[in-house]
């Protein structure tokens, strides 16, 4: 009984470790690619936005 416990306990624990792992990884992948993204947004769309909200009301809260 014990032993199937333990065996159970270890293979969750394992999944858990690659599936925290692979998370891990793409999550560095995601924070990356929206920094760049958050970063060109703030150099080329800040003025644009500004320009745009004047013009046709504030779109960004739909």
């Amino acid at each position: 009984m014990c032993r199937t416990a333990c065996h159970i306990f270890f293979f969750i624990f394992e999944t858990a470790a690659h599936a925290i792992e692979y998370i891990v990884v793409r999550a560095r992948v995601i924070v990356r690619i929206s920094r760049n993204v958050v970063f060109s947004l703030r150099h080329d769309g800040y003025y644009w936005r500004k320009r745009k909200r004047n013009k046709q009301g504030d779109k960004s809260t739909e």
